[in-house]
């Protein structure tokens, strides 16, 4: 017969002889409770030992400049002033002309990331494959 539950743990207090005699007490504790904290701890530091490893793996890699690089990749002249008219219905012809489909409203913005995502995204992808 279980008198009584405590609260926040896994204890029953069972009467094994009667509410009379001396209970008997269970404890459910799971004993791996600290095997828990101790997994989490080591996933902890995997994670950043291993944001660490591709810091130290990418530092070693030249930092590019995205338009000159989508100019010799596309062969496209995009005009160096973004804000004008000029570059965004340059950008809204590249797009004509490779069928990147861009939906409205047709910012200089999202031109321009589009045909970037066009043009490096199979780069990317072929570059990830070989990890």
């Amino acid at each position: 017969m279980v008198k009584e539950l405590t609260k926040g743990s896994y204890k029953i207090k069972y009467h094994a002889n009667g509410i009379d005699k001396e209970p008997i007490e269970i404890d459910f504790t799971p004993p791996f409770r600290c095997m828990v904290y101790i997994i989490w701890s080591l996933i902890t530091i995997i994670v950043i030992f291993y944001f660490w490893m591709i810091g130290l793996v990418f530092n070693c890699y030249r930092r590019i400049d995205m338009i000159e690089e989508l100019e010799k990749m596309a062969g496209l002249s995009i005009p160096k002033d973004l804000l004008s008219e000029e570059a965004n219905q340059y950008l809204k012809d590249a797009c004509l002309k490779y069928e990147i489909k861009c939906p409205p409203p047709e910012t200089t913005a999202r031109l321009l990331d589009k045909v970037i995502s066009f043009f490096s995204l199979p780069f990317l992808y072929y570059y990830l494959l070989c990890f």
